[in-house]
Order: C-alpha cells, then structure tokens, then sequence
C-alpha cells in the first residue's frame, strides 16, 4: 500500500512533464505553421506585385502616343525656352533690369558675359551649335542660367526645367563642366601668380649679383 502511495507522485510528476511536453510541441507546431503562414503571405502579397509590375510595363501603348512606359518623351521646345531668354533677361530690352539679373543669378550682366566668353572658349559643351541629330543644341545661355540659378539659390535643377527646356542630366553636365572650367581657370592663376613670383625673384637676385 506505502508502495503504491509513494508511486503516486512519480507518476504525477511525469504525468506534468508528459502535459507540459506536449503543450511545448503543440506550441512550437503553432508558431512554426503562423511562421509558414506568414512566408507564404508575403511571398503572395510580392509576387502579386510583380505581376502588376510586369503587366504595367507590357500594357499596349495607342497609336500615335509618344510616351514610353519607363520615362515620357519630352519634346523640348529650345528655340522658345532662348526667346523667353532674350525676352526677360539678355535682349536690347529685357524684363528684368541689371539689378533684377544681379538678384536671380547672383552675378552681374557684365560678369556673366566674361564668363560665357570663358568657358565658350575651355569647353565645346558650352558652344551653340547642332547636335549629332542636326537639331539645335541647348544654347549656351541656357546651360549657364540654369546653373547659376541652381548654384546662387541651392534648388534643385528641376525647379527650372521648364523654363529652359532642359533636360536634368544636361543641367547636371553643365554644372559640372562649369566647376571643371573653374577649377582650370584658378590653377592658370595659381601657375601665372607662382610663375610671376618666381621670375621677380629671380630679377631681384640678379640685380643683387650685380651689385
């Protein structure tokens, strides 16, 4: 009887174990199948997606429409944008005053002629012309406003596209060719100032051995 009574708590005790065991894999079973479920959802709700994706892209495109399914087609309009050019800031009587240009650009009417005359004269990009299509180039005074614009009031070159019937990366282009002429034209000083410097020292100690 003491026997069979000091076998009850063992029994108990592994009865427990056997009960918390089985909860433990009935826990474990449950999460591992929410995990499964929740891949699976995901992987659903992506490739769903995709498909969308895919069929955005092949959607058919009417006749005669010009768009494209990744980027428009823009048809820039350059004799225009350089009109409104001439019209407001660079004709025989523009718009916009000396003072108003020295404002929008951060540079003055007779500044920026010197620096049209400069990088016309460093760099081919910045000369009007025909491209390799035999239309016309983006004018250089368009190139060198909008830069001037960005550079002067730190916007993004796509607050002034419009106006200049310009695209983003020849806007980009410009402004880094325009850095680039900068940079030639302060190491031409810095060579010209050193070798100015060196020649007058040279003088000086000339005269020096002379005497």
């Amino acid at each position: 009887m003491d026997g069979a009574t000091s076998d009850v708590p063992l029994i108990l005790a592994g009865s427990v174990s056997l009960f918390v065991f089985v909860i433990a894999a009935a826990a474990v079973a449950l999460e591992e199948e929410e995990r499964i479920t929740l891949v699976n959802e995901a992987a659903r709700v992506i490739g769903s997606t995709l498909v969308a994706l895919r069929s955005r892209k092949r959607h058919s495109i009417p006749d005669g429409d010009t768009r494209v399914t990744r980027r428009r087609v823009i048809l820039w309009d350059r004799q225009r944008a350089q009109q409104c050019i001439e019209q407001d800031y660079l004709g025989p009587t523009p718009a916009f005053g000396l003072d108003d240009f020295k404002r929008i650009f951060r540079v003055s009417r007779s500044s920026y002629d010197v620096i049209k005359r400069c990088v016309c004269e460093m760099d081919l990009f910045f000369r009007d012309g025909l491209d390799v299509t035999g239309k016309r180039r983006v004018s250089t005074d368009a190139k060198l406003l909008i830069s001037l614009k960005y550079l002067g009031h730190g916007c993004s070159v796509n607050a002034f596209r419009d106006y200049f019937q310009v695209g983003e990366s020849t806007a980009l282009l410009s402004i880094k060719k325009i850095h680039e002429v900068h940079c030639q034209l302060m190491f031409a000083e810095e060579i010209n100032y050193r070798g100015k410097n060196w020649g007058q020292m040279e003088t000086h100690s000339f005269q020096q051995r002379q005497h």
